[in-house]
């Protein structure tokens, strides 16, 4: 068994399902975030590789002028020369070690830089991680070597670098985040703001069945399309909606009418009379139905054949339709039977002068297709509620009656006239 999604279900679940709008901020945000990020890493790792190659290369200056600074007093052995002969060397940032090592391997002379207080470790620990190895330069006489300067480079100057590009990264962070919220709103108005006008149009149809409502065009060439045939879908489903409705009123038309003269039909007037006797009994109202037949119809269908039977038949109902008007109903019951519901009812009256304004009316002669006129009697019985007929079945079995009693009458006086008999 198939369960149809109630509009109860169908709203839960939209709010449980993420918003586009939301969707769209979200990932518009990450993926600014995320390429701002890659986009700071590739460049403060491509600065950091670059700075340390020309860490690299100053050591190695450096290196070669203290090798030609300490040549002398390395010749002579003399420490206290070296330290003075090196002192604006080791004077200088980006250097932690220095030293003089012989030929032999002895180190003659050393300098390291000292304590710089709680950071000195983390200082430590990343020297030995950025410069692993210490550069070594040459110390010649005479095109001999003699010794060689040992330096050892500070990440002091590549920490400093490091905390300022990531400084500027979260900045740019910071930045990229409030452009993407713009963009990201600006984008809401451009792709989202559409999607809601197409969203709430197809709302409305299937719930209220607007099929007359349009999309607004979208800058979006694709959202525009899209709307485009949506609006030619609801044109078509208009369409079809009026073509519908106008199928269903005609089919319901000729249910509760006759085709043949477009009086209603047994259907219609047994509800109409059920209703009326009902409210007449509710309010104290009075009621009264006319049978109508049309006499020697069977005649006038064998002589003259059933297609100037049904133009009799076709211009009784006209000139019943002529006369009442909207006032009343009238109804043709099958064959030449007619019946007229009279509700609510002034008096009896009221009654009698419509069933003699219908007699007049179809004294008149009758033009049949072929050219010819016949006149066509008719015999008209009455009933009343609630005096005499207390409900309407008692009220259809009088009115029948005292129809066939004035046929009956009519018979007995021998002329072609028509008679009202009321009950």
């Amino acid at each position: 068994m198939k369960y149809r999604k109630t509009p109860r279900a169908a709203s839960s679940r939209s709010q449980e399902q993420p918003r586009l709008r939301d969707v769209m901020r979200r990932l518009h945000l990450r993926v600014t975030l995320v390429s701002a990020a890659l986009a700071g890493l590739a460049v403060l790792l491509a600065g950091f590789a670059v700075i340390r190659s020309y860490a690299l290369d100053n050591l190695a200056l450096i290196g070669q002028s203290a090798s030609y600074t300490a040549e002398a007093a390395t010749v002579f052995n003399d420490e206290v020369a070296l330290a003075e002969a090196l002192a604006p060397t080791i004077s200088r940032e980006g250097i932690t070690e220095i030293a003089i090592i012989l030929s032999d391997g002895r180190t003659l002379w050393r300098w390291q830089r000292p304590d710089a207080g709680a950071g000195h470790r983390l200082r430590q620990w990343m020297n030995g991680i950025i410069f692993p190895d210490p550069v070594v330069v040459p110390v010649s006489h005479q095109d001999q070597k003699i010794a060689e300067v040992h330096l050892r480079g500070d990440a002091g100057g590549l920490l400093r670098y490091v905390v300022v590009a990531v400084a500027g990264a979260l900045a740019c962070l910071v930045f990229s985040a409030i452009t993407a919220l713009i963009l990201s709103r600006r984008l809401q108005n451009t792709i989202v703001r559409p999607l809601l006008h197409l969203t709430a149009v197809a709302h409305s149809v299937r719930v209220n069945r607007t099929f007359n409502r349009r999309v607004p065009a979208s800058s979006i060439a694709e959202i525009s399309a899209l709307a485009d045939d949506f609006n030619a879908l609801l044109a078509e489903l208009q369409a079809w909606g009026e073509k519908l409705r106008q199928e269903n009123e005609s089919l319901a038309h000729l249910a509760l009418h006759d085709s043949l003269t477009g009086l209603s039909n047994r259907v219609r007037f047994e509800a109409s009379l059920r209703q009326a006797v009902s409210q007449g009994r509710e309010t104290g109202g009075q009621v009264a139905l006319l049978f109508m037949d049309c006499n020697d119809f069977k005649a006038i269908n064998d002589q003259l054949g059933h297609a100037c039977g049904d133009a009799v038949l076709a211009e009784i109902g006209a000139r019943i339709t002529k006369l009442l008007g909207d006032a009343h109903l009238a109804a043709r019951l099958g064959g030449d039977e007619f019946a007229i519901l009279l509700a609510p009812l002034d008096s009896p009256a009221e009654a009698q002068t419509l069933a003699d304004r219908l007699l007049e009316a179809m004294a008149e002669p009758i033009r049949l297709p072929d050219g010819s006129d016949i006149t066509a009697s008719v015999s008209i019985g009455m009933a009343f509620f609630p005096d005499p007929c207390g409900d309407e079945e008692a009220l259809l079995d009088a009115a029948d009656k005292a129809m066939y009693e004035a046929k009956r009458s009519r018979r007995r006086a021998g002329g072609p006239g028509a008679d009202v008999n009321p009950v």
